[in-house]
C-alpha cells in the first residue's frame, strides 16, 4: 500500500486521506472510532485527520498497522460495534473490502478522476453488477459511481425505446 507522500521538505509527514478512510472502513465493520484510537494510543486522532493537512509518519504507520490487523476481522457484537456500523452506514462509509488498494490513498480529486475513468471503461453488464452491489448495501466508491452510471444508461435506453415505439406507431 502506498501513501500519498508530502513534498520532500516534509519527510516525516504525509497527507491523511487514506488514513481517515481506513479508520472509517474499520468503523463500517463495527470497530468504534474510540476503540481504534485506544488501540493506536492516539486519542482524538480521527478528528485530527479531518482538519490537519498532514499527519506524522509514525501515526500514519500505526494506523496502517491497525488497519492491516483488523480489516478482515469482525469485532464482537456489542452496543458500540452496532452503533459504529449504523453510524458508518448513515454516513456512507465503505467497508474495507469495498476499497481498492490503489484508490484508498488518493486525494479526493484524483480519486474522483480514477473512479470516473474506471466507470467509463465498464460494460453495461459490469455497471449492472455495480447496481446489484448497491442494492445489497455496497458503499464502495466504484460501486456507487457504477450504479449511478447504470441508472443513467438504463434511463437513456428506456427513453430511446419509447421514442422508437412512438415513431413506429
Amino acid at each position: 500500500m502506498k501513501l500519498a507522500l508530502v513534498p520532500d521538505h516534509h519527510p516525516r509527514r504525509i497527507r491523511p486521506y487514506g488514513l481517515r478512510r481506513r479508520m472509517e472502513a474499520l468503523a463500517a465493520l463495527g470497530w468504534p472510532i474510540r476503540e481504534q484510537e485506544r488501540r493506536l494510543g492516539h486519542p482524538n486522532v480521527f478528528c485530527r485527520l479531518a482538519w490537519q493537512q498532514y499527519i506524522q509518519r509514525s501515526t500514519a504507520e500505526a494506523i496502517k498497522r491497525l488497519y492491516s490487523d483488523l480489516w478482515d476481522q469482525m469485532p464482537s457484537d456489542t452496543y458500540g460495534s452496532r452503533r459504529a456500523r449504523a453510524w458508518a452506514a448513515r454516513l456512507g462509509w465503505p467497508r474495507p473490502a469495498e476499497w481498492d488498494d490503489e484508490h484508498i490513498d488518493l486525494p479526493p480529486d484524483e480519486l474522483a478522476a480514477a473512479i470516473t475513468r474506471e466507470v467509463e471503461s465498464m460494460s453495461y453488464a459490469e455497471l449492472r453488477r455495480c447496481q446489484r452491489d448497491r442494492d445489497e448495501g455496497g458503499r464502495g466508491p466504484l460501486a456507487v459511481a457504477g450504479a449511478r452510471e447504470y441508472r443513467r444508461q438504463k434511463s437513456a435506453r428506456r427513453r430511446e425505446r419509447e421514442r422508437g415505439s412512438a415513431v413506429a406507431a
